[in-house]
């Protein structure tokens, strides 16, 4: 998986978790998250590269729900 960042891109590789249902997920590192300003809600956009890599980036469209605290 590559992650997206304005001009930087950094390359991970995550487990995909299953869940009882068969539903398919990932987890990223809170120390991730952090790096990257991303928290739990911040939408995503994933697309997949030819090698069957996945690209994530934070929507251009993503409205921040977060406050300053």
């Amino acid at each position: 998986m590559t992650l997206a960042t304005g001009a930087m891109s950094k390359r991970f590789t995550l487990p995909i978790e299953v869940d009882d249902f068969g539903d398919m997920s990932i987890t990223l590192p809170a120390e991730l998250m952090q790096d990257l300003g991303w928290y739990e809600g911040t939408e995503l956009e994933w697309s997949e590269e030819t090698d069957g890599s996945l690209v994530l980036k934070k929507s251009e469209g993503e409205k921040s729900l977060r406050t300053a605290s």
